[in-house]
C-alpha cells in the first residue's frame, strides 16, 4: 500500500506533460489495485513496487535536465543507505503525519498484524513494511507440508 500511494502522488504530478503517457496508464492500474492491497486481500510485492518505481523513474528522467537528474539520484541514493541502517516503518510510526497518512485507506477490523486470523487457524507473519505470508508457509521451508483430510 505504501508502494501504491507514494508512486500515486509522486506519478500523478507528471500525468500534465511530456511524460504524461508513460504514467497514465500505472497510475490507472494502482488506483484500481489500491483498495485490495489495503484491504490485505492482494499484495504489490517488490515486483510490482520495482515496476512501478522504475516506470516512474522512466517518466521523471524524460522531464529533467541532468543536473536535476543527478540531484534526485543522490538523493535516492542516501535513501537506500539511510534505510539500511534506520526502519521506515518506525520512523513512520512515530511521526503523526507520516502514521495518519500510511493508515489512510487500511483495515480497520482490529486486527494485529502476526495474530491468528479465522481461516483454518492460519498465521498472517509480517515483515517489518508489510505482509510476509500466511499459512503454513509462514513455518519456514523445512516444515512439513499440511496434510489433508
Amino acid at each position: 500500500g505504501r508502494a501504491l500511494k507514494a508512486g500515486t502522488v509522486a506519478a500523478t504530478a507528471m500525468v500534465v506533460g511530456p511524460a504524461g503517457g508513460l504514467v497514465a496508464g500505472p497510475i490507472g492500474a494502482a488506483i484500481a489495485v489500491l483498495p485490495a492491497d489495503l484491504g490485505e486481500e492482494v499484495m504489490l510485492g517488490d515486483a510490482g513496487a520495482n515496476a512501478y518505481g522504475a516506470l516512474i523513474g522512466l517518466a521523471l528522467a524524460t522531464r529533467t535536465g541532468p543536473w536535476r537528474r543527478a540531484a534526485i539520484l543522490v538523493g535516492l541514493g542516501a535513501l537506500t543507505a539511510a534505510s539500511e541502517k534506520v526502519s521506515f516503518t518506525r520512523v513512520i510510526e512515530a511521526t503523526p503525519v507520516l502514521r495518519e497518512i500510511d493508515a489512510l485507506g487500511r483495515r480497520t477490523d482490529g486486527r494485529d498484524a502476526g495474530s491468528a486470523s479465522g481461516a483454518g487457524g492460519a498465521e498472517v507473519g509480517r515483515t517489518a513494511d508489510g505482509p510476509a505470508s500466511t499459512g503454513s508457509a509462514a513455518a519456514g521451508p523445512d516444515a512439513e507440508p499440511p496434510t489433508g483430510g
